[in-house]
C-alpha cells in the first residue's frame, strides 16, 4: 500500500514539475521589447500582446514605457506572452 502511494505521489510531483509557471515578471526595454526574467533574449514588440489598457504611447496613462516592470501571462500552450499590467514598487 505505501509503495503504491509513493509511486502515485512521485508521478504527481513529476507532472507538476514539468508544467512551467504561467506567469512571470519582465522588463520593457528601451526599444519597447520585452525582456523576461527567466529568458535572456528580448521579445520584440510584435512578439507579445498587451492588455487593453497598456498602449505603447502614453496619452493618457497607463501605458508601457522603457524600464517598466511588468507581469506576463502565458496562454495558448505557453506560446503567447501577454503583458497584463505594470508592477509598481511598494
Amino acid at each position: 500500500m505505501s509503495n503504491r502511494l509513493a509511486r502515485i505521489l512521485d508521478e504527481r510531483m513529476r507532472q507538476h514539475a514539468a508544467v512551467p509557471d504561467s506567469n512571470e515578471l519582465g522588463t520593457i526595454q528601451d526599444d519597447m521589447s520585452l525582456l523576461l526574467d527567466h529568458f535572456a533574449v528580448p521579445i520584440p514588440t510584435d512578439g507579445y500582446r498587451r492588455g487593453r489598457n497598456l498602449r505603447l504611447v502614453r496619452d493618457p496613462d497607463p501605458a508601457l514605457a522603457p524600464g517598466d516592470r511588468v507581469i506576463v501571462c502565458w496562454v495558448n500552450g505557453m506560446s503567447d506572452p501577454i503583458v497584463v499590467d505594470v508592477v509598481e514598487a511598494p
